[in-house]
């Protein structure tokens, strides 16, 4: 289900680039980052449902790092093209 929802933002952020709007694509990498952000750690509020054991058997495959670090990039550069 984690995985799946992790596809789901990736998802989002392709359409954001599609359509070219550098102040969308901020916005949609935000909102991932903060998704990203709750699925490396334990997460009371969600009950017996937790992403973090998931994306921990998973780590090689989903490194969530990597994905962080590759949606923080996009952002950066979004950024960059609204500060032009």
């Amino acid at each position: 289900m984690f995985l799946a929802d992790a596809l789901h933002h990736f998802a989002r952020i392709g359409d954001a680039i599609q359509d070219g709007n550098p102040a969308q694509i901020v916005a949609a990498s935000d909102g991932v980052l903060q998704a990203f952000a709750g699925y490396g750690t334990e997460r009371p509020e969600w009950g017996q449902r937790q992403p973090k054991p998931t994306f921990d058997v998973w780590a090689r495959m989903v490194p969530l790092a990597n994905a962080r670090g590759a949606m923080t990039g996009i952002r950066n550069k979004a950024t960059a093209m609204i500060a032009d």
